[in-house]
């Protein structure tokens, strides 16, 4: 599915800014306050007390040293003219809304990925080899943000470890965890490549009607877990708008010399 609108991790459109996002690519009327150190946070946060804005959920980042404050108004209206406003007022925070992600991947786009990057088959057809052949990648440790992870044949000799994050309450709603078919495929594509890898997969998605989805709010934290793994590469299925939040975080992982893939569309 070709992905619309849709700018590179990281890398800003000319007209992102100053411009409400779409409320279908945000969560409704939530705004998210990055702090890369105590005492700005301490100070921002204190200072929206004071004028009656309290967050509806705060989070610590030890790996990353940094801290999450999300704030919930009652339209996008609000959301709107008080992310505006903190823009100008909060140079010491990065703030941006609260963005959703979609997964990218169907059926069908999976068996395409399949065939278009020749990936070695197992159980019958070519490369067949054994996992003593791919020891030298028992030490490489790689990070997901996506779905659950079921085992599967094909993950039978990754070390897997697996950390929910969407199960979280936030301002009421308690998400469903997605189901993890999409995660599972994904880690089942590497593993055709590099079966004995070290896999930690963040569960950051939920399911909403018909969606997966994660937030900006719940990829960070998982980020910051997976830098606690010490994951060398770290895998991201999915879409969205420019987000600066996130995109801080991209900009962190690439200093820190992790490896970013990212999903290009079906």
């Amino acid at each position: 599915r070709p992905l619309r609108d849709v700018a590179p991790l990281g890398v800003p459109p000319s007209a992102s800014f100053g411009v409400p996002a779409p409320q279908n690519d945000v969560e409704a009327g939530q705004v998210l306050l990055l702090f890369k150190d105590l005492p700005s946070s301490q100070q921002v946060l204190n200072t929206l007390a004071g004028e009656q804005f309290q967050p509806i959920a705060t989070t610590q980042l030890p790996t990353l040293g940094w801290s999450l404050a999300l704030f919930q108004f009652a339209t996008a209206a609000i959301a709107n003219q008080q992310l505006a406003q903190w823009q100008v007022r909060f140079p010491q925070a990065v703030v941006d809304y609260n963005y959703l992600y979609q997964a990218q991947s169907e059926d069908s786009g999976r068996e395409y990925a399949l065939s278009m990057l020749d990936l070695p088959q197992r159980n019958g057809v070519a490369n067949t080899s054994s996992a003593s052949t791919y020891q030298g990648l028992s030490a490489t440790r790689v990070g997901m943000l996506d779905t659950h992870v079921e085992p599967t044949a094909w993950l039978r000799d990754v070390t897997l470890t697996t950390m929910p994050f969407a199960s979280t309450p936030l301002a009421g709603q308690v998400d469903r965890l997605a189901h993890p078919a999409h995660g599972t495929a994904i880690a089942s594509l590497m593993a055709r490549v590099a079966p004995t890898i070290q896999l930690f997969a963040a569960a950051v998605m939920a399911t909403r009607n018909d969606q997966t989805v994660a937030t900006t709010y719940r990829l960070v934290q998982g980020v910051d877990w997976l830098l606690e793994k010490r994951v060398q590469v770290i895998n991201m299925s999915m879409s969205g708008r420019y987000d600066k939040n996130f995109a801080t975080t991209i900009t962190e992982l690439m200093h820190r010399g992790v490896l970013v893939t990212a999903a290009a569309g079906n």
